[in-house]
């Protein structure tokens, strides 16, 4: 079956159906999701136990062991790693690739149940948690306020935070830095002693008043009245009048042992936004949200609660969608680009409009063709699709190129052809060769598409995207571009001017950079000839050029992901262990200052705790982090490393503390871990 003569044959046909591409991959255009990186799943999982107040030898004896034990006959299992801390145990689990996690998860749960009654009663349950790029949070606010730090903490946790839990594709909601009230009891250690009472039966008859609990009904007639025993305390009065019956069958009241009184809880972490106080609100999305709807969410969720709390301040922290954006409108504006400079460059050395034309609609044909697919696929638009997209834009022109050309020389030969019969002839002289052509390159790309590892799962989707492109491309070189060519080629048309109905427009560049094509093509037939006249010499230069090439790739440098400059880092204080919190924010203090006083900041952010986070896999010392955000690169003068740099030498001399600042990165914080992961063994 010959496509190029039934896409000749039948015109109407083939252009409806390019219309049909046109309207489905504009369609499909709209609905691919945007996202900074392909979505794909991580072969780890962890476990996570909290066991409070137990120094980390006691969590690995009681809890790290019987997990890790217990773990190492799930299959797949390829190495178990575990870190554990004062009060924290944590156990990862790596899979072989292309493991599918849901098992390897659910298997998981099934080990660690066979032995979570054999952990400590004060330890927690064992949670079970699928290792993934959603556990960065997309969106970090800060909200701040003239009014009490308790006050601002309680509308946060009461109100504001149900803002947020509401908003599309949003997993969880996170809230730090702030205070709460509570009821304080402080007891008299002679008073206990002698009325023979201890802490543990003062806590049980605390607990056992502080209740209200269902006490059936009551029938009288038709009507039911369900009762309920009241107990919860409504005041300090109540607590204070609370019974305490004492060995000698007496009974004394709370308040005759204790100081009772209302404050505030121990403060375990501190924020600040741009040097105010501030409640930090950190946003996780499902697993199945795209990154930017979520943040178009929260956007909109903001400016709600902006109009509702007029005397609250909502500061965005830091935003994922932001980078992904910017960085996804950069790529495709150069795609944009690159397709107009191969329009020109194509008119340049035709100097023919209607085939300019041909080979110009077959640009978006195939596009659209190829974003039709993604969606079909499931595919996002992100920097590595985009990236393959631009990078295919040259090499989707080249199949056309071939068969106009071929098309219009078959047009000039035997005196002159039909439009009609050349793109015929044309088409079927050169299919088989650009088909050959086509799937080297997709041959090429094929086994990294197809291969294992990290690299492959991040890379897949952009060999897939290169090979829909090329495929694509063929099927309108051999479609498309001869339809095109028997209706508007014009083999009569000059090369000197161009004709608009009865006016003439003379091209007045074109000429000059014809002059200086036929003297580049003129010198580069002299340099064949010559080199042709000295092989011997031409072999040794071209080897010597090979062996420096092939010196200069150590000095070159390799790196998985390449630096970009975010307008944004971070400064991490790493203060001994025990620090305080307010030590610790007195460093931050410093760095503040500092950071204030930047003429391209836009915004900075304060987080400091007692202990390190989750995401650090544990307690340590690194507990007090600072998120800047920089004006856009376009609206300062200094680039962020020299930023970063100038940082780094201010405090490098700080006093009990070591300041480290680092770039943020969107695409290894999704990715997670450092540059350098350091293991040291030995015995114990």
């Amino acid at each position: 079956m010959n496509i190029s003569k039934i896409s000749i044959e039948r015109p109407v046909t083939t252009v409806m159906m390019v219309f049909v591409i046109l309207l489905v991959g504009a369609i499909s255009l709209m609905g691919i999701p945007m996202d900074l990186l392909p979505e794909f799943e991580l072969p780890v999982a962890i476990v996570l136990v909290d066991y409070p107040n137990a120094s980390p030898e006691e969590v690995e004896t009681m809890v790290t062991r019987p997990l890790e034990q217990s773990l190492a006959s799930v299959e797949n299992m390829d190495t178990i790693t575990s870190m554990t801390t004062e009060g924290r145990a944590v156990v990862m689990v790596e899979f072989a690739m292309k493991t599918d996690m849901d098992f390897a998860a659910l298997d998981m749960r099934e080990k660690v149940a066979m032995v979570s009654g054999f952990l400590p009663s004060g330890a927690s349950d064992p949670m079970v948690l699928k290792m993934s790029m959603d556990f960065t949070p997309v969106v970090a606010v800060y909200v701040s306020s003239d009014r009490p730090l308790s006050e601002l903490n309680r509308e946060v946790e009461d109100n504001i935070l149900s803002y947020f839990e509401r908003s599309p594709g949003v997993a969880s909601v996170d809230a730090f830095g702030g205070i709460s009230e509570e009821i304080a009891i402080h007891f008299d250690q002679e008073k206990l002693s002698g009325y023979g009472l201890s802490l543990s039966t003062i806590s049980q008859l605390l607990a056992a008043e502080n209740v209200n609990m269902p006490s059936g009904d009551v029938s009288k007639g038709s009507t039911k009245v369900i009762v309920r025993t009241l107990g919860e305390f409504k005041s300090i009065e109540d607590i204070k009048q609370i019974p305490i019956p004492l060995p000698d069958r007496s009974v004394i009241r709370l308040s005759d042992l204790a100081t009772i009184d209302r404050g505030f809880q121990e403060q375990t972490s501190i924020s600040r936004v741009d040097g105010a106080t501030a409640i930090g609100i950190t946003v996780s999305k499902q697993s199945t949200a795209n990154t930017v709807d979520v943040s178009d969410g929260i956007a909109k969720t903001l400016e709600s609660l902006r109009e509702r709390y007029p005397d609250y301040t909502f500061t965005i922290g830091f935003d994922q969608a932001d980078y992904i954006k910017s960085s996804v409108s950069s790529v495709a504006q150069s795609a944009l680009i690159g397709a107009f400079l191969a329009i020109l460059v194509i008119f340049l050395f035709l100097r023919n409009m209607s085939s300019t034309m041909i080979i110009a609609l077959s640009i978006p044909t195939s596009f659209f063709a190829t974003f039709a697919i993604m969606n079909l696929t499931g595919m996002t638009l992100n920097l590595i699709t985009l990236s393959a997209l631009t990078l295919a834009v040259g090499m989707l022109v080249d199949n056309s190129i071939v068969a106009l050309e071929n098309i219009y020389r078959v047009s000039q030969e035997d005196g002159g052809r039909p439009s009609k019969e050349a793109a015929l002839i044309g088409s079927k002289q050169i299919g088989l060769a650009i088909s050959a052509s086509t799937l080297t390159s997709v041959v090429v790309y094929l086994p990294i598409a197809l291969s294992s590892g990290i690299s492959a799962l991040l890379f897949a989707d952009f060999c897939w995207t290169f090979i829909i492109a090329l495929m694509v491309s063929l099927l309108v070189a051999i479609t498309v571009v001869p339809m095109l060519s028997s209706k508007l080629l014009d083999r009569k048309a000059s090369v000197d001017y161009l004709k608009l109905g009865k006016h003439h427009y003379r091209y007045r560049l074109i000429p000059y950079f014809t002059r200086f094509l036929n003297w580049l093509t003129m010198y580069y037939g002299e340099i064949i000839v010559r080199a042709l006249k000295h092989r011997k010499r031409v072999v040794v230069i071209c080897l010597v050029i090979f062996l420096l090439s092939t010196a200069l790739v150590a000095v070159v440098g390799m790196e998985f992901m390449p630096a970009s400059d975010e307008a944004m880092f971070s400064i991490n204080i790493d203060a001994p262990y025990g620090t305080s919190l307010a030590e610790k924010d007195r460093y931050m203090s410093d760095v503040e200052k500092y950071i204030l006083s930047l003429p391209e900041l836009e915004h900075c952010s304060i987080d400091v705790s007692e202990s390190s986070s989750f995401g650090g896999m544990g307690g340590g010392g690194s507990s007090a982090t600072m998120r800047v955000n920089l004006v856009p690169k376009q609206d300062r003068k200094r680039s962020v490393w020299d930023i970063i740099d100038a940082t780094q030498r201010e405090f490098e001399n700080l006093v009990g503390a070591e300041v480290t600042v680092v770039e943020a990165s969107s695409v290894m914080a999704m990715l997670g871990g450092s540059d350098i992961s350091l293991s040291i063994r030995g015995p114990e």
